[in-house]
């Protein structure tokens, strides 16, 4: 005999194996962040990140680094490098208290090399030196901290999509995380990304 479900009751359905359970919505806060990025407008865009960001930050969710990093970004598209620098050093600053070094390798990488395609290379100056003064010597010396990032050898078996199907963000392969060999998550929403083998 089946059992009756009473209306506005919810139905709990058990999470499939190496999903995250109960995933959170996306909020459209997010999506609008990376429509306006996307068109140039990104003072706007930035106000979104810093928003989403603090918010983040404030609930201990994995994307809080990047949603700031993209909000420093967002600040030096928009040409004011004192916000481009205090929110880079933000989310650079919450991946080293977290002690994710090599995810502090990469990104503090990726957002020097961003500051130096568009020219600020004292900005970029300043967050290598800054970077160099998170990281403890032994850890630098040492041959985890030396090798490349771990995305390389993944991204050669799957293909990325170019954006998250669920927020809409770009999707590098720089910027994305792993949950296994065959599965990218998202940098700003944590999803997992939809890819072809």
């Amino acid at each position: 005999m089946r059992r009756r479900r009473f209306p506005g009751r919810t139905v709990r359905r058990k999470p499939l194996a190496g999903m995250p359970p109960n995933r959170r919505p996306i909020p459209p806060k997010l999506r609008e962040a990376h429509r306006l990025f996307e068109t140039g407008e990104y003072e706007k865009a930035a106000k979104l990140y810093a928003d989403l960001a603090v918010k983040a930050q404030e609930r201990g969710f994995p994307q809080a680094p990047n949603l700031f990093l993209r909000c420093g970004v967002s600040w030096l598209k928009a040409g004011d490098l004192e916000q481009a620098q205090e929110m880079t050093m933000k989310g650079l600053g919450i991946l080293a208290v977290r002690k994710k070094l090599l995810q502090l390798k990469k990104s503090g990488a990726l957002a020097i090399e961003r500051m130096k395609a568009d020219g600020q290379d004292a900005l970029a100056g300043e967050i290598e030196s800054w970077l160099e003064a998170q990281v403890p010597e032994a850890v630098r010396g040492s041959d985890a901290w030396k090798k490349q990032a771990s995305f390389n050898n993944r991204a050669d078996s799957v293909k990325l999509p170019s954006n998250c199907s669920k927020c809409g963000g770009p999707v590098n392969p720089k910027e994305v995380d792993w949950v296994d060999a065959q599965n990218p998550v998202c940098a700003f929403c944590g999803v997992i990304l939809v890819t072809e083998m």
